[in-house]
């Protein structure tokens, strides 16, 4: 459990899970007690568990036994709604409230689960601080040595807007089915409301998932008065990719400079002025993750590309390099090579780049940079050929190029638009180590 800070020696506590799987290796049970149970106009109470699973995808259930009539009724629960009575305790359990057939028992359900989306309970006013588990694929390296009032713990602290945060990574051996990390978010100033605390998570989840490199998850979550008792609650199957990408920009090395660079990014005066602009950026980082999965180069350079469109239509109109009106005037390729321009990457097709300058060369494109040939190519993949009889589609040489000059692209230009200045992995360097690192094309040059 996490501990609160000891007032007396003005340090902070240890940073530990909430939740953590009890006699099932396999659940992590959240909730243990009375639930009420819905349908039509009728109300069931009875004794239960609400588990989290984390394999092989994130779910959250509601789990019953016994012997009662409506048990009896309504097996295997369908269109039953799952609440939390108004005096339920939200402390975590230590022992699960399902219970075990007696042995008179003339009849018995032995395990009834109802699928839930979300479950939230609680009130956040009394709230000082968020406990956030962290599960997926997120990169594992030591993070720095904190003096706690329980000793030292690796933490990392960054801050987004009106919080200040610790990242942890959660005590006892990694396991699949378990939470990997944890985050504790302290607000100021408080109180916070439910809209306040979502718009944290979101931009935790939108932070996270762009250094993993995939959508890493983020739940449950709870939030603790000052004496250390959960008042709130949000349970639910958080969003998580199943594996480790193939490539990050951000190797393990690079996590505890690039998170706080990033988040500090997050309090820009210009970005935080423009929640359109984060709306974009956050979506940017939905269509990145997509673009860098296992997906065929069919569908991963129109999804990079939509991400570059994405971005040229916010940053150039946040900037005032275009009106709307100039934007429409200008093809994808003209836009998406102004808002490298704005960002300071370079345009010019990349050197090893032979197919795509082969390609370029036979279309009598010589004067085409990398953002005209990636959207070429994207436009030969979503419109049908010329001539049926002879269609004519790109090589997978020329896929494959495309594909990472515009995952490149788009991965650039989130982090010039979030301010970050530090170390990152060239993709198109494929043959260096991971800790071959170099700084983004704009960070000023060391005397």
């Amino acid at each position: 459990m996490t501990e609160s800070t000891t007032r007396d020696e003005g340090l902070p506590g240890r940073i530990q899970p909430l939740y953590r799987p009890l006699e099932d290796e396999g659940a992590i049970v959240v909730y243990a007690g009375d639930l009420q149970l819905s349908k039509d106009s009728a109300d069931w109470l009875s004794a239960g568990n609400v588990e989290l699973r984390l394999k092989p995808s994130p779910t959250v259930e509601a789990r019953f036994s016994g012997g009662e009539q409506w048990l009896m009724a309504h097996f295997p629960g369908d269109h039953l709604s799952v609440s939390l009575p108004s005096d339920a305790s939200l402390e975590p359990p230590t022992q699960s409230a399902v219970p075990v057939r007696p042995d008179d028992a003339p009849r018995w359900v032995a395990d009834l689960r109802i699928l839930i989306n979300e479950l939230v309970a609680g009130e956040t006013g009394p709230i000082e601080r968020v406990v956030l588990h962290i599960h997926g694929p997120f990169p594992d390296f030591p993070l720095p040595g904190q003096q706690t009032s329980q000793g030292i713990q690796g933490q990392l602290p960054f801050t987004l807007p009106g919080w200040g945060l610790r990242l942890a990574r959660a005590a006892g051996p990694r396991s699949e089915n378990d939470f990997s990390f944890v985050v504790e978010a302290v607000p100021d100033p408080t109180p916070v409301s439910p809209d306040d605390i979502k718009l944290m998570i979101r931009r935790v989840f939108m932070l996270l998932s762009f250094i993993a490199g995939t959508e890493v998850g983020v739940g449950p979550r709870a939030g603790l008065d000052g004496t250390g008792q959960v008042v709130w609650a949000w349970w639910g199957p958080g969003r998580a990719g199943e594996r480790r990408p193939g490539w990050r920009w951000c190797p393990d090395h690079l996590v505890n400079d690039a998170l706080p660079a990033l988040a500090d990014g997050m309090t820009l005066e210009a970005l935080a002025a423009d929640p359109a602009l984060e709306a974009c950026i956050d979506r940017a980082v939905n269509l990145l993750g997509a673009a860098n999965g296992p997906g065929v180069l069919d569908v991963r350079i129109p999804i990079a590309c939509s991400g570059l469109e994405l971005m040229a239509w916010a940053v150039l109109q946040h900037h005032q390099w275009l009106s709307a009106e100039d934007l429409g005037r200008l093809s994808s390729g003209s836009r998406a090579r102004l808002l490298l321009q704005w960002a300071q990457i370079p345009i010019g097709l990349p050197a090893g780049s032979t197919a795509l300058d082969a390609r370029r060369r036979r279309l009598g494109q010589q004067s085409a940079g990398g953002p005209e040939m990636i959207f070429g190519v994207r436009n030969d993949l979503v419109h049908p050929p010329k001539r049926f009889s002879d269609p004519e589609w790109p090589t997978w040489e020329e896929l494959f190029e495309a594909s990472q000059l515009a995952t490149r692209y788009l991965e650039l230009v989130i982090l010039r638009v979030l301010g970050y200045t530090g170390e990152y992995v060239n993709r198109l360097q494929p043959q260096g180590w991971e800790t071959d690192t170099e700084p983004v094309p704009w960070a000023p040059v060391k005397a």
